[in-house]
């Protein structure tokens, strides 16, 4: 990818169904400095068939969880928190 690997721009909503054993539908990891962050999650539909994390776990913070992402099985963010755009 051009940019040194930084992914940008609006990603497609989709359908996340996370492996058996896996938390989290999302989750987000500042590895390098400047990535992981300034991303926009919307109209994603994630089911955590029953699992014990949440839909979308942002662990680099500075990202936007709009409140259009749908989840069941679980809740959307650990602190319950999301923006109406």
């Amino acid at each position: 990818m051009a940019g040194g690997g930084r992914r940008t721009g609006a990603l497609r909503p989709r359908i996340v169904r996370p492996s058996p054993g896996t938390a989290d539908g999302f989750q987000t990891h500042r590895i390098v400095k400047g990535w992981g962050t300034g991303n926009m999650f919307r109209g994603n539909k994630i089911d955590l068939a029953g699992g014990n994390g949440v839909g979308i776990n942002d662990t680099a913070g500075g990202n936007t969880i709009l409140c259009d992402n749908k989840v069941s099985g679980g809740r959307l963010t650990k602190d319950g928190t999301c923006v109406n755009k």
